[in-house]
């Protein structure tokens, strides 16, 4: 078994691994796009990130790492992610995976990496490499009435619209820990945007105040990002909650809670708190941060919430547009 990085030439083949592990075993044109897509649309993309373990011709296991950097205390923190962890069945068992993963951390602490973050259930497997689990919290309100929709909401213009969302992207995310930092790349952001459910919020004056993705699945509303020109450090955000309504109604929906990531501030009632998943984070290489000393991922952590609770007022918050 050779453990290396991917080849050029190996670039269709590592496709069809993805697919082959990820599909459950079926062949799926449609199910490769996706790592097709998520690959050539990655502005940040590197052969070199991408390891595996070839048995022969054939790729047995594979990790790849995300270029990122990511917002802390309002700071850009250089962060890789990780993705397309997958092992072939016939390969499972002999630790190829962690083999990749501890070569993963080698490359990273070469670069001086400061942070990595993955998303898994796998909490044990990426435990014993150094990841712990951060909860990811949500709030559930119910989705209001229409007199108190303040604004105009209309489906976004990608084109039109993307600088002005840009700015309010890097005003509102910037002052959580944890957001991705998407500079001013076309190609990130234009991709992004292409996706359906995103809407616009436009105050009397005709100007762009906010912006949010919606998605509709078993009887919620679930907030996938959002941004407001307004000052998020108060305890409400009428942008928020005047989207809100007004979506519900465009939308036709009636009846359907509306869960979102519960850093966002809301004037509603909220009925409950959701922990629906977990991050996973790791120091990679100590470093200070507005006269912190970050030198274990337990401060990390620590100081990505803000020393708050996670589940009613942390400052940590990861889009799902983000999410790999």
């Amino acid at each position: 078994m050779e453990f290396r990085t991917l080849h050029a030439e190996e670039l269709d083949k590592w496709f069809d691994h993805c697919m082959i592990v990820f599909n459950k075993g079926q062949h799926s044109n449609s199910f490769r796009q996706r790592f097709i897509n998520a690959f050539y649309n990655d502005p940040w993309k590197d052969i070199n990130n991408i390891f595996v373990s070839v048995d022969g011709d054939k790729i047995a296991s594979t990790v790849r790492l995300l270029k990122r950097q990511v917002y802390i205390l309002g700071k850009r923190v250089s962060m890789r992610g990780i993705a397309s962890v997958s092992t072939k069945v016939e390969y499972r068992g002999r630790g190829l995976s962690s083999q990749l993963l501890k070569m993963a951390i080698e490359r990273m602490q070469e670069n001086g990496i400061q942070i990595s973050m993955l998303f898994s259930s796998l909490y044990k497997h990426y435990g014993k490499l150094g990841w712990k689990k951060n909860a990811l919290y949500y709030k559930v309100i119910d989705r209001g009435s229409l007199k108190d929709a303040l604004y105009n909401v209309r489906p976004i213009d990608p084109v039109k619209d993307m600088n002005l969302i840009y700015d309010i992207y890097i005003q509102f995310s910037s002052k959580f820990n944890g957001t991705v930092v998407r500079a001013d790349n076309q190609l990130y952001w234009s991709t992004r945007l292409k996706k359906d459910n995103w809407w616009v919020a436009e105050n009397k004056s005709n100007n762009i105040v906010g912006y949010m993705r919606t998605s509709s699945t078993e009887g919620k509303i679930q907030v996938l990002e959002f941004g407001s020109a307004e000052c998020i450090n108060t305890s409400s955000n009428s942008v928020f909650d005047g989207m809100i309504n007004k979506i519900c109604s465009m939308s036709g929906i009636t009846g359907y809670d509306v869960v979102f990531p519960a850093a966002i501030a809301t004037k509603r009632e909220i009925k409950r708190i959701e922990h629906r998943d977990s991050i996973m984070i790791k120091l990679v290489t100590p470093f200070e941060i507005e006269g912190k000393s970050i030198d274990s991922t337990e401060k990390l952590i620590d100081t990505m919430n803000c020393g708050k609770n996670p589940g009613v007022d942390s400052r940590f918050l990861f889009w799902d547009t983000d999410k790999f």
